[in-house]
């Protein structure tokens, strides 16, 4: 029988087989036969713990007849954070600004059964960005499993400022009339129109 086991390997541990006992005699002074194991779990996914295996019966005698071994069970890894896939690493300034709150991030020890740490952590979005310079966006991803654990992870988005502004000028029509007509400047025989 094992002395340690990790997690998964402790969560799939069969009954181990029986005992046996003897008092190396033959014949009609032999006195042997076997004892049942009784196995008690007491290990779960935040601290390990134990797999106590005891035996306990009579020989054919009435004798008391016990022995009992101890499995040390280690703790699984603790849960690792995925952020949520399709997270962009750059965003123009118009696209940063009508950014939505992305999805929760999830966790997990890769582990299954007693064994198990998962879930989800939601996102906190932090702006910093601004016409001028652009700026970045910050997700954070932070809480804790059900083994109080601190988990936390982040995601920063680079923000590129928008294109400076361009400067329209009035138009000007220029129309070659006799006379000049209302609202505009007369200059000679040459008309300026302002719009």
């Amino acid at each position: 029988m094992p002395s340690t086991l990790d997690c998964a390997s402790a969560d799939s541990y069969a009954t181990p087989g029986d005992a046996t006992y003897t008092n190396s005699e033959s014949g009609t002074c032999e006195i042997s036969g076997t004892l049942s194991a009784s196995v008690t779990n007491a290990f779960d996914a935040c601290n390990g713990g134990t797999i106590t295996i005891d035996y306990a019966g009579t020989d054919a005698c009435g004798n008391a007849l016990t022995a009992q071994h101890i499995i040390t069970v280690s703790p699984p890894a603790a849960p690792t954070v995925s952020l949520p896939s399709g997270l962009p690493s750059t965003l123009d300034c118009a696209s940063a600004d009508s950014y939505a709150i992305p999805a929760d991030a999830t966790y997990t020890n890769s582990e299954s059964g007693t064994c198990e740490i998962s879930g989800t952590l939601s996102a906190s979005v932090t702006n910093a960005f601004d016409a001028c310079n652009g700026g970045t966006i910050t997700i954070d991803y932070a809480g804790t499993d059900a083994c109080g654990n601190a988990l936390t992870a982040q995601h920063v988005i680079t923000v590129s400022p928008p294109a400076a502004p361009t400067v329209s000028l009035p138009v000007r029509f220029t129309i070659d009339i006799g006379l000049c007509k209302c609202r505009q400047l007369c200059y000679t025989s040459r008309c300026y129109v302002y719009e």
